[in-house]
C-alpha cells in the first residue's frame, strides 16, 4: 500500500491529473464540434434544423430513422428525409447493415476513437446523391 508522500503516490497523482486533463480536452473538442455542427446545419438546412435534431446526432455516434421518430422529431418518412439531407451536406454518412440503415457521425466517431482533439470543419461538403 502506498502512503501519502511516497514516490509511487506522487506518480499516480501525476498520471491521474494527466488523464483528467485529457478528458477535459476531449469533452471540450466534442462541444466545439457540436457548436460547429449546429451552425453548419442551421446555415445549410434551415428548414429542418432543430436543437433536438443536432443533439440527437451527438447522443450516439450513429442513429437510425427510428431514433428520430422515438424522440418525437419527425414521423418515419420525414425522419428518413432529414437524415438523408444530413448525409448530403456531409454531417452524417450512411451505412447499410443487413437489417437497416445506420447514419454515422464520422467527425464525432473520429473524436471518440482517436487520441487527437481536432476535427476538420464542414466546408462545402455537399455530397452528390
Amino acid at each position: 500500500m502506498r502512503t501519502p508522500g511516497s514516490p509511487g503516490c506522487f506518480t499516480s497523482l501525476k498520471v491521474w491529473k494527466k488523464l483528467q486533463s485529457g478528458q477535459r480536452k476531449k469533452i471540450a473538442a466534442i462541444r466545439r464540434l457540436s457548436e460547429h455542427t449546429t451552425q453548419y446545419v442551421r446555415a445549410k438546412l434551415p428548414k429542418i434544423y432543430s436543437h433536438e435534431l443536432v443533439n440527437l446526432i451527438f447522443e450516439l455516434p450513429y442513429c437510425r430513422i427510428i431514433s428520430l421518430t422515438e424522440a418525437g422529431i419527425a414521423k418515419r418518412q420525414t425522419a428518413s428525409q432529414y437524415l438523408k439531407q444530413l448525409v448530403k451536406i456531409g454531417v452524417l454518412a450512411e451505412a447499410v447493415t443487413t437489417k437497416e440503415k445506420l447514419f454515422v457521425h464520422p467527425k464525432l466517431m473520429q473524436l471518440l476513437t482517436r487520441d487527437g482533439n481536432d476535427f476538420t470543419p464542414y466546408i462545402n461538403e455537399t455530397r452528390q446523391s
